[in-house]
């Protein structure tokens, strides 16, 4: 039997998925591991955390930073890897009082993981954060959406408009009325 939202225990949590050299990395903010869509979440509640987000109306790219503290020394061999370029998406999950996933989880941010930092400290711990930077809006524009006159003439046979564009690239063009 699925869960019920109107459980009076449920609480909310993250589900992680971060791309990672070794393969994927699925974790949560809960406090032990969550069974969700045939994985297990590994729950880091108490060695692990994620800040940076935030809900906004602005239109911006927000930094978001992972961070871990680990104690065992073939983790903090594989967290040691550089992350960079890989990404991370982010879910949002309500749970009953079993720790099972209670509605489908909603992504609330894919992350482009950027820098890492990697701290072993006198005791032999560690702590890694990544920080990275949210993918969902992107501020770059995509290759596929520059126009070539070729595409232009794909969607319109007759139209020659943007075989004019090289002529006028360079040409300098003055705003003001010429002298009389």
């Amino acid at each position: 039997m699925r869960p019920s939202i109107s459980d009076q225990a449920a609480a909310v949590c993250f589900l992680i998925e971060m791309g990672h050299p070794q393969g994927t990395i699925y974790a949560s903010t809960a406090l032990e591991t969550i069974e969700w869509d045939g994985k297990d979440w590994i729950g880091v509640a108490l060695f692990g955390g994620v800040d940076g987000l935030d809900e906004s109306a602005k239109v911006e790219v927000r930094e978001v930073t992972f961070s871990l503290s680990a104690t065992d020394a073939t983790l903090r061999a594989g967290l040691a890897q550089s992350v960079k370029g890989y990404q991370a998406t982010v879910r949002h999950v309500l749970l009953d009082s079993r720790n099972r996933v209670v509605d489908e989880p909603e992504v609330i941010d894919i992350i482009e993981l950027d820098e890492q930092d990697y701290l072993v400290n006198a005791d032999g711990s560690s702590t890694l954060t990544i920080t990275g930077y949210s993918a969902i809006v992107d501020l770059r524009k995509s290759p596929d959406t520059y126009y070539t006159p070729e595409m232009q003439r794909t969607r319109y046979a007759d139209d020659t408009g943007l075989d004019r564009i090289p002529a006028l690239v360079d040409r300098q063009v003055s705003w003001q009325p010429a002298a009389p």
